[in-house]
């Protein structure tokens, strides 16, 4: 439920470009709605001013921007299917404590990752190398006394993890300027020694150390603390390497959930940019039957609206997320409803100067004093 095979690569394998499923999904779709479209209407199912075989051109990138809008909204919601069920497992663990206590992080790294995620993953891995030493700086005092072997093989993990990671910076300190630089496999190294030390820390330090506490996660907050979102969460661990391991092994899946999240803002980003091109194209040129074009755009943007609202409103709503961004669970904030009038604002214009042809000449008459400042 939390290794790499069979958590992370079920969700990365979604995410990914092009996999298995997407391919033929996207060539069945992309044929259906041309013979379609084609058999419904006796032919061409699309007229214009011009030659024939500019109406055919339209029509083939028509449905291939349609087709791209649709594979890309189901991946969407695929993805977000999946990372959901590695919160939901996460959250069923005394790990929430510590995501709730978490500060530093907020939803404007969800909504921005996209076109930056390699900074953030940066900033998410310099905290994992300070809570590294904080961690085995607890341990080394634990195991003076100790002779728990659960203690010195998490010591022994996260030494492995500091020698990789001084060599990782090594490359990085030379090369963090140059954009050529294309050997990452310190880096992948370091994410490996990263993960086995999760793991090590995760399955012989944290789970008997939860075993064996008495203080109850669920109640004894107090009423105060509960209309409080910000301290609306379980009591620490009492011991101080507990608390570190688990710090350490939060920022590592909070690194994997915020690649998966930036990831899904593409996706989000792609599916706008093609409802806008679609709009776009078909407003721009009479194109024929208008009615049937329009009734086509309308129905691709309401089902993509609705996917992207859900899949959206389901992470605000997701209680480990809530918990990391220090929000209250379950509630959408206007923020979230700022965001999405973001997103469908552009899309939107478009989709109404298709309906009303009469709105791209007043669109147009606004743009044009800027367009020719450019000239």
């Amino acid at each position: 439920m939390f290794s790499q095979e069979d958590a992370a690569a079920g969700i990365e394998q979604a995410a990914m470009p092009l996999n298995g499923k997407i391919v033929p999904l996207g060539v069945g779709l992309f044929a259906l709605f041309l013979v379609g479209a084609r058999w419904i209407a006796g032919g061409v199912p699309v007229r214009s001013l011009g030659a024939r075989n500019y109406a055919i051109i339209f029509l083939v990138l028509l449905d291939i921007c349609c087709t791209l809008a649709i594979v890309e909204t189901w991946r969407l919601c695929q993805v977000w299917e999946e990372l959901r069920r590695l919160l939901a497992f996460l959250d069923r663990l005394p790990l929430r404590r510590t995501l709730a206590a978490l500060r530093g992080f907020s939803w404007g790294g969800v909504w921005k990752m996209s076109g930056n995620v390699l900074e953030v993953r940066y900033k998410v891995i310099s905290r994992q190398m300070e809570c590294m030493n904080h961690t085995i700086a607890s341990l080394e005092e634990i195991a003076k006394t100790s002779s728990d072997p659960g203690t010195h093989d998490s010591l022994k993990a996260l030494t492995n993890m500091r020698n990789a990671g001084t060599t990782f910076a090594g490359w990085y300190s030379t090369n963090y300027a140059n954009s050529r630089a294309g050997d990452l496999s310190s880096f992948s190294n370091f994410q490996e020694s990263i993960a086995s030390a999760s793991g090590t820390l995760l399955t012989k330090l944290l789970v008997p150390a939860w075993k064996i506490e008495e203080e109850s996660l669920v109640v004894g907050i107090t009423k105060e603390e509960k209309d409080d979102a910000a301290q609306n969460h379980p009591p620490q661990a009492k011991e101080k390497h507990i608390q570190n391991a688990e710090e350490f092994v939060c920022l590592n899946y909070l690194g994997f959930i915020q690649n998966i999240l930036g990831r899904l803002r593409t996706m989000a980003v792609t599916i706008t940019l093609l409802l806008i091109v679609s709009t776009v194209a078909t407003s721009t040129y009479p194109f024929d039957p208008q009615q049937a074009l329009s009734a086509v755009l309308i129905v691709l943007f309401v089902i993509v609206g609705v996917v992207i609202v859900k899949v959206y409103a389901d992470m605000h709503r997701d209680a480990t997320l809530s918990h990391v961004t220090n929000t209250k669970p379950g509630e959408l904030g206007t923020e979230f409803w700022f965001k999405i009038l973001g997103f469908g604002f552009a899309p939107l214009i478009g989709l109404m100067t298709r309906i009303f042809p009469s709105m791209t000449d007043f669109i147009f008459s606004w743009l044009q004093p800027g367009i020719s400042s450019l000239k």
